[in-house]
């Protein structure tokens, strides 16, 4: 029995390994022996609307700045010291992220960036911050769930465009977020392929819940004013399509062009 188990065991890891490479790689982080010297400081991003940010205190280490961007009324409620700032609740956490970058691009930031939803006190999100805090720094661009197989990137894109399947991927996961519907904004682009060739991006990948880490240095791949009009193309509500294929491409937005 305990042969077929690993057997097993062994054929999921397998499996993970093409379709989740990154996975593989950060679960394998966990257990690498760390030297005995202090951390470097790096930089946290937080998308926040109406969620409780207490996680904050428990899961982030004392070795992070942090900046908190909320696009309701509700102040966040976590006892770190952080930098903060209201903004129209306009794109979902791409277009904050994008705030961050364009606001930040002429300023001395930390080595590292870690970008996050304010839901991350739900299970999954959880499991993808607590896997790329172990692997700070080791990636220029690190998410758990970035991958380039054609056979998931083909499904998503098939999904990600079929509300009457997908409708629910549309609205926020985080109870105190829900809205009365689901209803989608477009704006200029039908498809992520548009999108992808209106913005040069070029890479096959994508990743989800737009939780990533960089190395701070990869924004200037791109202009400022590339950034902008990202910006602007997802400045058209809370709930615009763009923001999807944002979601999808952010590590193809830092690549060298």
């Amino acid at each position: 029995m305990n042969k077929y188990i690993l057997f097993i065991f062994l054929i999921i890891l397998f499996l993970l390994n093409i379709f989740f490479p990154y996975l593989i790689k950060n679960l394998l982080g966990i257990f690498e022996v760390k030297q005995n010297k202090e951390e470097e400081i790096f930089d946290v991003v937080i998308a926040h609307y109406k969620e409780d940010l207490s996680w904050v205190d428990k899961m982030l280490p004392k070795n992070c700045r942090i900046f908190i961007y909320t696009k309701s009324n509700e102040k966040p409620n976590c006892k770190r010291n952080y930098i903060h700032k209201y903004l129209k609740n306009n794109g979902r956490e791409g277009n904050t992220y994008l705030y961050h970058i364009i606001e930040n691009y002429n300023n001395k930031l930390n080595k590292n960036t870690l970008f996050l939803p304010g839901s991350c006190d739900l299970l999954y999100k959880k499991i993808n911050l607590y896997l790329i805090l172990k692997n700070i720094g080791k990636y220029k661009f690190n998410s758990v769930n970035l991958i380039n197989n054609k056979i998931l990137i083909y499904g998503d894109n098939y999904f990600l465009l079929n509300p009457m399947i997908n409708r629910k991927s549309y609205c926020s996961t985080y109870k105190k977020n829900k809205h009365k519907d689901c209803k989608l904004i477009f704006y200029k682009f039908k498809n992520i392929n548009e999108f992808k060739k209106y913005f040069n991006l070029n890479n096959n990948y994508i990743c989800y819940n737009g939780i990533f880490s960089i190395k701070t240095n990869i924004i200037y791949n791109r202009k400022k004013n590339y950034y902008i009009e990202l910006f602007n193309h997802l400045n058209n509500g809370d709930n615009a399509l763009n923001n999807h294929f944002l979601e999808r491409n952010w590590y193809n937005v830092f690549q060298k062009v």
